[in-house]
């Protein structure tokens, strides 16, 4: 099971979006058909994503976990 990542747009980092699933879900998931908020550990901000500037990473290479 694998991270889903977003880069934080503020410190250019990657950060968690708390979801977790394998490739085939993540490219059948509807995630593009609406905006997701992630509350960034990393700069304190609010970040609206869309699946289109997300990816999947294994949990051994992943970040910390998003805290929300």
């Amino acid at each position: 099971m694998a991270m889903v990542l977003i880069r934080c747009p503020v410190i250019d980092l990657p950060v968690s979006t708390g979801l977790f699933m394998d490739e085939p879900t993540f490219e059948s998931t509807d995630l593009h058909d609406e905006d997701r908020r992630l509350s960034c550990h990393l700069c304190q901000q609010v970040h609206v994503w869309r699946k289109e500037e997300a990816y999947l990473v294994e949990d051994e290479e992943a970040p910390l976990p998003a805290h929300e």
